[in-house]
């Protein structure tokens, strides 16, 4: 996963960018800090953060593991798919914000965010259709 990690520094600032370079150097936070004129708690902050978002992207940027595609038999009301359609889209939002994507990417989507979106687009069409996901009780005729 480093390897991975590493091709997605374009998403870091400049600073982070630094940091992070200067520590896979083997510098420590306090070499760091006094090359870049700041302290080291504040190299280490910035290693940190630059870290977290290599690692999030890179997890988005994974293909994930392989689903069972049988269907299931699990019965929702209306407003239950309104609701999970709308996590469905706070979630494909902030990953494509971790994975550093803008809102309408040119090139494929990471196999993560594209299996996120796929499931949101296959909710909010059966909302347009009106298609209630909940079978009809029995005897309420």
């Amino acid at each position: 996963m480093l390897d991975r990690m590493d091709q997605n520094l374009s998403i870091l600032t400049e600073r982070q960018r630094q940091v992070y370079l200067l520590r896979q150097q083997n510098l420590t936070f306090v070499q760091i800090g006094a090359r870049l004129g700041t302290s080291a708690a504040s190299a280490g902050k910035a290693y940190h953060t630059a870290y977290r978002r290599l690692r999030d992207a890179a997890i988005l940027l994974e293909a994930p593991p392989r689903t069972d595609t049988r269907p299931v038999d699990f019965p929702l009301t209306r407003g239950e798919l309104e609701a999970i359609a709308g996590a469905l889209s706070l979630l494909n939002r902030e990953m494509c914000r971790k994975a550093g994507l803008s809102a309408a990417p040119s090139d494929p989507l990471p196999p993560r965010i594209a299996q996120v979106s796929a499931l949101l687009h296959r909710a909010r069409q059966a909302l347009e259709e009106g298609k209630s996901p909940m079978p009809p009780r029995k005897g309420a005729e």
